[in-house]
């Protein structure tokens, strides 16, 4: 009884230092091992594809005291189990072999439960196309979603996935045809499987610019800024950009919540088809870790779906930073684990990631190991010796859905502001370094939504611009990249700051592509550095620095993250053609360009 005070006052005290400065104490008491909490591992496909490494997993995860294993049964498109939906991975040699059915034996057998893990929208990431000639990208390849060039994700090469910095190939959420594709084959695993539980992953949009073939929002989103897509959400409180800006802003918020509300469609429709036919199973899904950057970057507003379990996965960054996103999850009244990163970090950083969780009350932990269990098991037996030597029971919490009081009409644009930002006390925190009372924010947000409106009705219906009209191109620019990171301790700068002569050098003996292979960091490294052709249209350093060079020009910059070798490949000079027959980006620019022209005199009227 001594100790649950204790940990009431703890969290208490947490929730308070959050709320007034945003930040973790130094130091956490913590409690002794569990009796009850949910410890799992992220069993990989592959790892499953023979007999003998299920046994060698089940055993592993006994030992350890673990007491639950989501197991990857669905990737690339491909089955890991007897699907009549899917096809069969060609992993799996033996045609008698049912990993899933054989896994969930085994791991019953010990007292472990199953959670069937689903890649959810990626259907494809490798170089090499499908072999399956009933595998998804040929049955249906209308059904992918398109980027910013307007070209399809089902056309994509390996280098397309790279230019984009994308895992693979997404589907469009918003089509009502993928989501029945995706619930048919949760329903299928959960009618013919002793499961346990089901498991979301990749069920969101992916990171970029990427588009439904067709949209019923008001705003074409392929015309909306491109700065847009990467708004901070203090700048949506201090109001402090220009009127475009803000529009734009606006309709990429609005659109970003119509993209939201077809995954949790998704999710709901799971969740009651389950509660329907086996209301025992259990629902989770893998998440980003942060609620704020997760809803504004892909639509993953993962605190409004209907979830059982919900696992952010806060793999990277140091203690201070896990610690922050786990208290952030203290103002959910739901069951949360938490994520861990194994494959990054030492079982000594992930015992004080889990003793620090336990302190927030986190009801549970996943690992994701990279490697198949039973070939770690000196790490996962130093986890047991300090934290895990006592077995627990996993965690069991009534399914109550959201109670939402529909005579009661939210503010849908107030909702998604505040659900820009990582947790609540950080959306006030925001407010109260600016000045403002809640009442002031909700004045400004009025008078700021009135005057979107005016905008939509008075300017923006009125800009058209016709395929045959002759219009001024934005300036091109195809430039290539070779970036070097820099480290906040002393010598990771001076090991940094060798690495930058060494390019230096070697761009005098060796051409572009040829340093850039060797020598960058970033993405576009198998490219050779290419980065392809920039409209200039973003508001960065790299774009201002890229607008002043000349062609065959290199050029040094620095930046917070670290050094960034320019060169440009080639200039395309403004010049006058029809409208029609520019590329995409070339048309958001210059319709962008006609926008604010009209915004400009539409507020001198």
């Amino acid at each position: 009884m001594r100790w649950v005070c204790k940990k009431g006052y703890f969290i208490i005290l947490v929730i308070a230092i959050l709320m007034t400065v945003g930040c973790l104490p130094k130091r956490v008491i913590q409690p002794p091992s569990k009796v009850t909490e949910g410890r799992g591992i992220w069993v990989i496909a592959y790892q499953i594809a023979s007999p003998d490494n299920i046994r060698k997993i089940v055993e592993t995860a006994k030992e350890n005291n673990f007491n639950m294993l989501f197991v990857q049964i669905v990737v690339g498109g491909y089955a890991y189990y007897n699907s009549d939906i899917l096809p069969r991975s060609e992993n799996l040699t033996d045609s008698l072999f049912d990993p899933l059915k054989d896994i969930i034996e085994e791991a019953h057998k010990k007292g472990l439960e199953v959670h069937a893990w689903i890649n959810t929208y990626i259907v494809w990431s490798r170089e090499a196309l499908p072999k399956a000639s009933k595998h998804i990208l040929y049955q249906h390849p209308d059904w992918f979603l398109i980027d910013d060039n307007g070209k399809s994700m089902a056309e994509y090469t390996k280098d397309d996935m790279i230019w984009h910095r994308v895992e693979g190939m997404y589907l469009d959420a918003g089509k009502k045809e993928v989501k029945d594709w995706i619930y048919n084959i949760f329903m299928e695993v959960t009618r013919n499987y002793d499961v346990d539980g089901v498991h979301f992953d990749f069920v969101r949009y992916p990171v970029g610019l990427f588009f439904p073939r067709k949209s019923d929002y008001p705003v074409d989103p392929l015309m909306i800024s491109r700065n847009a897509h990467y708004y901070e959400p203090s700048s949506l409180v201090k109001r402090d950009g220009s009127i475009l800006d803000r529009w734009n802003m606006y309709h990429f918020i609005m659109w970003n919540e119509e993209r939201s509300e077809s995954i949790k469609e998704l999710v709901e429709m799971v969740v009651e088809g389950i509660e329907k036919e086996k209301p025992e199973v259990i629902v989770s899904a893998a998440v980003f870790p942060d609620p704020g950057t997760a809803y504004k970057w892909c639509g993953q507003r993962w605190r409004k779906w209907p979830l059982d379990i919900t696992i952010p996965m806060a793999y990277g960054g140091n203690l201070e930073y896990v610690g922050k996103l786990m208290a952030s999850y203290l103002t959910t009244n739901k069951c949360v684990y938490t994520g861990l990163g194994a494959y990054l970090k030492t079982s000594d950083e992930i015992i004080k990631e889990i003793k620090l969780g336990r302190g927030l009350d986190i009801d549970g932990f996943v690992l994701f190991m990279g490697k198949p269990c039973f070939e770690e098991k000196k790490y996962l037996s130093r986890i047991k010796s300090k934290l895990f030597s006592i077995p627990a029971l996993v965690p069991r919490f009534p399914r109550e859905p959201e109670r939402v009081d529909k005579s009661k009409k939210e503010n849908r644009w107030i909702k998604n502001i505040e659900d820009s930002f990582t947790s609540t006390s950080e959306f006030f925190k925001c407010l109260r370094d600016n000045g403002k009372t809640y009442n002031d924010f909700l004045k400004e947000q009025a008078d700021e939504v009135n005057l979107i409106e005016k905008i939509n009705n008075e300017v923006y219906k009125e800009t058209k611009i016709e395929d045959s009209e002759i219009v001024l191109s934005p300036k091109l620019v195809r430039y290539s990249s070779i970036y070097v990171s820099i480290p906040s301790s002393f010598w990771g700068k001076i090991k940094a700051f060798s690495k930058v002569t060494l390019v230096r050098t070697a761009l005098k003996l060796h051409s572009f592509p040829t340093v850039a292979r060797r020598y960058s960091e970033n993405s576009k490294k198998p490219l050779g550095g290419d980065c392809g052709f920039t409209t200039l249209d973003k508001d960065d350093q790299i774009t201002k620095a890229l607008d002043e060079m000349e062609e065959n020009e290199l050029r040094e910059i620095r930046t917070s993250l670290g050094i960034i070798f320019l060169k440009v490949d080639k200039i395309i000079q403004p010049h006058l053609v029809e409208y029609g027959k520019l590329d995409l980006n070339s048309k958001r620019v210059v319709f962008q360009r006609e926008l604010e022209r009209r915004i400009e005199e539409w507020s001198h009227q």
